[in-house]
């Protein structure tokens, strides 16, 4: 947590809003409760921790890498080759609630396919199978997603139940090389979608079920490697334990 200036942006807010250093303490204690699982990273490290999930990819050169405070999913150079990421595992579900950020950015908006959000399986190909015509991977996700195989819209989709749906579509136009900042929050058997602090849109979602936060991208064209890069993650959530 040292490079203060990068926190997410509401509990940076917060924290130079509190009048005195005691506010300032309770502002983080009230953040990191014991009783929730609470997960930030910055990607100081070079390497994942040893408890998150490993990552998953297909193809040549296709890789997930962490350094200069970056996470790095490359898609590698096969058609359709890919990477993803899940953040660091099932420890969180709608019926507790749940709410995560993220800051990314996807290299080239040609010849590709990305999603970020939450899903229930960290070795899906993709939480989502078919963006045209939705299919799924994933029995239950919240993703936002963009495939150029369909077409060059950012849309909110889902699975609830093996049931895939478009829930909100061209929600955002994506500028190569440029950052958006996501937010997915999950109460019970809902989740609501907020990019760049504006809501874009929810989707249904079975609250009961073990979720974590996805990162995928997905060359769509042989030879041509694509690469999202993910400044920070944070999800917090009650763990459903009672303190005494």
């Amino acid at each position: 947590m040292a490079d203060y200036n990068r926190l997410p942006g509401r509990f940076a807010a917060n924290f130079r809003r509190a009048a005195n250093a005691s506010e300032a303490v309770t502002n983080m204690m009230t953040l990191y409760r014991p009783d929730y699982n609470t997960f930030y990273e910055n990607f100081l490290r070079d390497v994942a921790d040893d408890g998150w999930v490993a990552a998953q990819t297909n193809g040549t050169a296709a890789a997930v890498t962490y350094a200069g405070g970056l996470m790095t999913l490359t898609s590698g150079t096969d058609d359709n080759g890919y990477a993803g990421q899940m953040l660091p595992g099932l420890f969180w579900n709608g019926d507790n609630g749940v709410y995560m950020q993220n800051q990314m950015s996807l290299d080239v908006l040609t010849t590709v396919k990305i999603e970020a959000g939450f899903t229930d399986a960290s070795d899906d190909a993709g939480a989502m199978l078919v963006k045209a015509t939705p299919t799924s991977t994933a029995t239950e996700c919240t993703v936002i997603c963009f495939d150029t195989d369909d077409n060059t819209q950012l849309d909110v989709m889902s699975s609830n139940g093996d049931t895939a749906a478009a829930d909100a579509e061209n929600i955002h136009t994506l500028v190569a090389a440029t950052d958006i900042m996501t937010e997915f929050r999950v109460q019970n058997n809902l989740s609501s979608v907020f990019l760049n602090g504006l809501q874009k849109g929810g989707s249904a979602i079975e609250g009961g079920t073990s979720i974590a936060p996805w990162f995928f991208v997905q060359s769509r064209a042989g030879a041509a490697s694509r690469v999202l890069t993910v400044n920070y993650v944070f999800c917090t959530g009650p763990n459903g334990v009672a303190i005494l």
